[in-house]
């Protein structure tokens, strides 16, 4: 678990981490052992997990996470233009085009009647 925490900072340990499911179910069953039964784990235990700012609770950095995302979000809204026009939907901009390529009712082709022709039998 110090390796870890030495390569990635943290000592949240994915459940299913690849590279070493044994360590991930280790700390998942830290976590449980703590949550569900405290005098499972020794105080030397519990005192080391803590020295390595090991987290007993990932629900916590869970909502923290979630807050930061508002955050950012609200920050994103703020810095938009309020004034800028929204682009034409996509069935406006085809309705447009259509209809610049129909042709005048006037302009349309009439059908003629047609002339009966006697014929010279």
């Amino acid at each position: 678990l110090t390796s870890f925490v030495k390569e990635f900072g943290h000592a949240r340990v994915p459940r299913h981490f690849l590279p070493n499911p044994i360590l991930g179910r280790w700390v998942h069953t830290q976590r449980q052992n703590y949550r569900k039964c405290e005098s499972c784990l020794t105080e030397e235990r519990i005192h080391l997990l803590n020295n390595i700012c090991f987290e007993w609770s990932l629900h916590q950095h869970g909502k923290e996470r979630t807050k930061n995302m508002v955050e950012k979000k609200a920050v994103k809204q703020a810095k938009k233009p309020t004034n800028h026009k929204k682009p034409p939907t996509p069935k406006a901009t085809i309705k447009g085009v259509n209809s610049m390529h129909k042709k005048p009712s006037a302009l349309k082709a009439k059908k003629l009647p047609v002339a009966k022709q006697k014929s010279s039998f």
